[in-house]
């Protein structure tokens, strides 16, 4: 989204340096008097785009490595639901199975995540490399990773991706 808006503000500016040849006509039809009056255009414009950005919004991935965690997964992807629906972000969440021997996955699956099955246990770096490839897949602009044992706090995930928005 950020990236998206910056492209927006670089072509506006391209476009008004390519006009600046002609600004004493650019000035007449805009009713402009001097430079001064031209940077404040300039400035109301940039405050326009801000609040009513033509960007698309930020799609989301949240990923979950697994293995073998039944017991908290369904947990885990309603409450990252929950965070994430208190706001107004894109997301979807994924869960990538390590090859895990319980029934994690299909209750992933009915818990509303997206779920891909290493056919055997990888460990957790290659997990890590899945992760990365699907969400990409998935047309990711933003990955965010948390755990399947509900160590860390969905409610936190909004947050961060609050701070990228802001440049961070």
């Amino acid at each position: 989204f950020v990236a998206k808006q910056r492209n927006l503000f670089l072509f506006v500016e391209f476009f008004l340096e390519s006009v600046y040849t002609q600004k004493s006509k650019i000035f007449s039809v805009l009713k402009i008097s001097d430079f001064h009056d031209f940077t404040t255009l300039l400035y109301k414009l940039e405050t326009y785009l801000n609040q009513y950005s033509l960007a698309q919004p930020m799609k989301i991935v949240v990923t979950i490595p697994a293995y073998n965690e039944e017991n908290t997964i369904g947990i885990v992807i309603n409450k990252v639901r929950e965070a994430m629906e208190s706001s107004s972000y894109n997301y979807e969440i994924l869960v990538v199975d390590d090859g895990s021997k319980d029934n994690m996955a299909e209750i992933a699956k009915k818990a509303g995540a997206v779920v891909y099955s290493h056919p055997k246990n990888y460990g957790l770096a290659e997990t890590f490399k899945t992760e990365i490839k699907k969400s990409l897949e998935m047309g990711a602009d933003v990955i965010v990773h948390i755990d399947a044992d509900n160590q860390y706090q969905p409610v936190e995930i909004p947050k961060l991706i609050k701070e990228i928005n802001n440049g961070y």
